[in-house]
């Protein structure tokens, strides 16, 4: 074969390989319980990766709250605010950077704030974002958080349909001290109707204090909800710390994170003395949809079930000195017909060329100065 003719095949399969696309039956994770292990396929995704979104507010994903709760209505003695003030966008200095201070300092990402203080109003000022799709199913929902040291608030990542299907990972900074046995504390709960029944106290609610082998305050650690079949998984980092199953949940949700306080010796306690910081470093959330239209783009992308790129592997967080985070939509072709936020005024990165892409154009210009 010519000179000519190897660069045409070659540019030829370039652009074959340029087109393909991966991932398009889903995304896969194992599950074990009890000794046994399940593969779980997923097939959409929400990913939000808040250390390189310079303003939360255009994020497409994502609602940020705004709205009160009276003190008789939070239970506590003192009414909830929720406000947008509270949530700050705190992006890395560049798009490369996975550690290290933020733009306006430490705890780079999202930060929902509760006030400190006492307010003079009764209302306790927090924060609140919710996810803005709310078809989500079974699932794998995961968020990479730090907490505040200052005592007196609730931090929570929450998957959400109604207080009567709830599935809670809600860590109270006032109980941020080491037991003996050198851990902390993190409840986790999964709310029911009859939870709902006995007015959420803890006798009817099924309910776990787990330990943690870290300070939720002194890092970004992930926190982890597995909603599978029969299931309720929950993980700190790559670690089971807790799993449920009296009531699984049967309607679609959505996911919220929050930090609040009202100021409830028996929960929250609080007002938190000073400001207290809850900062997000990203989403990651893999699911099943209940919306006939996405079950419908998901039965059309995977057309080939048995291809060995069709089904990608959800890779593990691990706590290191970087945030570094792997985000499917951050790789090029792995996010075909999903609803991925990111390429909107709120995300300022330009689209970076694929290695393979630069080949391709190097081997065209190859191809033309030969040709000319």
């Amino acid at each position: 074969m010519s000179v000519t003719g190897t660069l045409l095949f070659m540019i030829a399969s370039c652009f074959v390989r340029n087109v393909a696309t991966f991932c398009e039956c889903g995304y896969a994770t194992s599950v074990s319980v009890g000794g046994a292990v399940t593969s779980y396929v997923f097939t959409d995704l929400i990913e939000s990766d808040f250390l390189h979104v310079p303003n939360v507010a255009y994020d497409t994903d994502w609602s940020r709250q705004n709205y009160s709760v009276s003190a008789a209505d939070a239970r506590g003695p003192y009414g909830m605010q929720y406000s947008l003030d509270n949530i700050i966008s705190n992006p890395m200095p560049n798009n490369s950077a996975w550690s290290g201070p933020g733009k306006i300092g430490p705890e780079p990402g999202v930060q929902l704030i509760v006030n400190g203080g006492i307010p003079a109003d009764g209302y306790i000022v927090g924060a609140q974002m919710n996810s803005v799709r709310q078809d989500l199913r079974y699932g794998t929902y995961r968020a990479l958080m730090k907490l505040p040291s200052v005592s007196g608030t609730c931090g929570a990542f929450f998957w959400y349909f109604n207080n009567s299907q709830e599935l809670d990972m809600e860590l109270l900074s006032s109980q941020f001290q080491p037991n003996a046995n050198n851990t902390y504390l993190i409840n986790l709960v999964d709310q029911s109707l009859a939870s709902v029944a006995r007015g959420y106290a803890i006798p009817g609610t099924e309910y776990m204090v787990a330990d943690l082998p870290f300070n939720p305050a002194d890092g970004y650690h992930e926190y982890r909800i597995d909603f599978v079949p029969g299931q309720i998984i929950y993980y700190a980092d790559e670690h089971i710390i807790g799993t449920l199953n009296g009531s699984i949940p049967s309607m679609p949700g959505h996911m919220i994170l929050t930090q609040w306080s009202n100021g409830d010796k028996g929960w929250s306690g609080g007002p938190p003395a000073t400001e207290a910081i809850m900062a997000i470093a990203g989403v990651r959330a893999y699911f099943n949809s209940s919306d006939p239209d996405r079950q419908t783009a998901a039965s059309k992308r995977c057309t080939d079930p048995t291809s060995s790129d069709s089904i990608c592997t959800i890779p593990d967080w691990y706590a290191n000195n970087s945030l570094f985070t792997e985000y499917f939509s951050n790789e090029p072709n792995k996010t075909h017909n999903q609803t991925v936020y990111g390429k909107s005024e709120a995300d300022a990165r330009p689209e970076v060329p694929h290695t393979s892409s630069i080949v391709c154009l190097i081997l065209m210009t190859v191809l033309i100065m030969i040709l000319v």
